[in-house]
């Protein structure tokens, strides 16, 4: 759940993943407010189970009521309902109330419980059945490598894969095939967008060198 700058209701946003792969997603800020697929492989869900996606709505617009409700007590406890952060309320520390709170109301935690050892366990089974193709896929990185000139005769040599499935893929810069990881700046491993991964290596190098370095890429799809 999001707060929102002034008085508006808060957003709730709930994302169901498999593995690296988002697959489901509940935003109460789209038109109608339902789960909806985000992956090929679980669009068809609802002809084994025609009420998976209106009962996990419903959970969903459920969570909304009480994320929302929670948020409000929060806001609260920190005197930011009416916007103002330069004040603090001296209370109980939010936390433990929070957690007295929920420990009081059993049937929070005895549902939680049993969603977590009983309905999510059979579902993450079905998951994986269903989504096994995609899961269980490897596709390779295409690289290459881009020169980029910077001032003072320096220039920045980046190599970039992209479109690669699993996330996990190492990247190496050589100078004269010796490895040079004190001089290579890496961005973490990011999603595309569209189920597959990217990732780019730096390496700062004299003008004129560059034909001494070589860009290594390693991942299972190759």
């Amino acid at each position: 759940g999001l707060t929102r700058p002034g008085f508006g209701e808060p957003r709730f946003l709930a994302v169901g993943y498999m593995d690296d792969l988002q697959f489901v997603r509940f935003d109460t800020d789209r038109p109608g407010q339902r789960e909806e697929p985000r992956a090929a492989w679980i669009e068809g869900v609802g002809q084994e189970d025609p009420e998976y996606w209106e009962r996990n709505t419903q959970i969903y617009r459920a969570a909304t009521q009480f994320f929302r409700a929670g948020l409000e007590t929060l806001r609260g406890y920190f005197n930011q309902s009416a916007g103002d952060t330069l004040t603090w309320t001296a209370a109980v520390p939010p936390a433990v109330s929070t957690k007295r709170k929920w420990e009081a109301e059993r049937s929070i935690a005895e549902g939680m419980k049993a969603h977590l050892e009983e309905t999510c366990v059979t579902w993450v089974k079905r998951y994986l059945e269903m989504g096994k193709e995609a899961l269980m896929r490897t596709d390779p990185p295409s690289a290459r490598v881009t020169h980029l000139t910077a001032p003072y005769g320096e220039v920045t040599l980046r190599c970039r894969a992209q479109g690669f499935y699993p996330k996990e893929i190492s990247l190496t810069w050589l100078r004269d095939g010796e490895e040079q990881p004190q001089d290579t700046e890496f961005i973490e491993t990011r999603p595309a967008g569209d189920g597959t991964f990217q990732k780019w290596a730096d390496v700062h190098v004299t003008s004129g060198e560059e034909e001494r370095y070589t860009c290594r890429v390693q991942h299972e799809g190759l």
